[in-house]
């Protein structure tokens, strides 16, 4: 399943707007098809229904979010998904003041996680300078703003306090729970030059560079929400992130996007976007 961030709010940040989701289910070797929806949050409760509304066989899930899933080590020195979720949870616990969503809201919670050594800078991880990407603590210009969404879903995430699901690649084999979903940080941008060879998201190309990586791979994809789809930029991202995962997963680079991926240093403590190259 893809789905896209938005920090887009409702009722003057008392609530955040539904997300846009797709979901890619496999109906037999090698095909696919694809579910367009919208995701009122990424839940449990919200999931699950969009999961029966798709129609989806039980089994398991990978969520590919595009959000950020990670800290730099010079903001905190946690490891592993537990002490991920510990952070991230904070955002549900803080429920003191109005509005609870928005980009003033996420700026605030940002900002408390920042040391006082590193007030007034921008960390940044292994994996965003590897990827000339945004760090979730900047917040300007708007159009680069990644921290708004990202504290949404972080919110939505943790609104069940225990933790539901596991976060690659912080979790093992040891750490994973059981048939429970996993979150992989995606940005979309990426997988539709590396996957779909399109250097800008053109939506005019999309539905034959799809038809195209599919064939490549020995795989089709059907669905009759083309129109839907290319209509909405939110939703074509939504869905990019939903059929590549599929393809990643058919070039066993789901797990392991690159070779000796298991070797990078603070891989369990910093994260890592998939399907980057190092």
């Amino acid at each position: 399943m893809g789905v896209d961030q938005t920090g887009a709010v409702m009722r003057g940040g008392a609530a955040a707007r539904p997300l846009k989701a797709a979901v890619a289910l496999e109906e037999g070797r090698g095909a696919w098809r694809l579910h367009v929806d919208a995701l009122e949050g990424l839940t449990s409760v919200a999931l699950n229904a969009l999961l029966e509304r798709a129609k989806a066989p039980g089994g398991g899930v990978a969520l590919l979010v595009d959000c950020v899933l990670g800290l730099p080590r010079g903001v905190w020195s946690g490891t592993g998904a537990d002490a991920l979720w510990a952070v991230m949870r904070r955002c549900a616990d803080d429920d003191g003041g109005r509005p609870r969503y928005g980009m003033a809201r996420a700026e605030r919670f940002f900002a408390s996680l920042l040391p006082e050594h590193a007030r007034g800078t921008l960390p940044r991880r292994e994996c965003e300078l590897v990827a000339r990407c945004t760090s979730v603590f900047q917040t300007r210009p708007f159009q680069k703003n990644i921290q708004t969404g990202t504290y949404r879903i972080w919110r939505d995430l943790t609104e069940d306090r225990a933790r539901w699901v596991n976060i690659w690649p912080f979790d093992d084999e040891t750490t994973a729970i059981p048939r429970a979903p996993w979150v992989f940080e995606s940005f979309p941008s990426l997988l539709w030059r590396t996957l779909l060879g399109l250097p800008t998201r053109d939506r005019t190309r999309l539905r034959n560079a799809v038809k195209d990586a599919y064939a490549a791979r020995g795989m089709t994809l059907r669905t009759h929400q083309w129109l839907r789809i290319l209509d909405d930029a939110d939703a074509s991202d939504a869905a990019v992130l939903a059929v590549g995962g599929p393809m990643m997963q058919r070039e066993g680079r789901l797990w392991t996007p690159f070779e000796a991926f298991d070797d990078v240093e603070n891989l369990r403590s910093e994260g890592w976007i998939l399907g980057l190259n190092r």
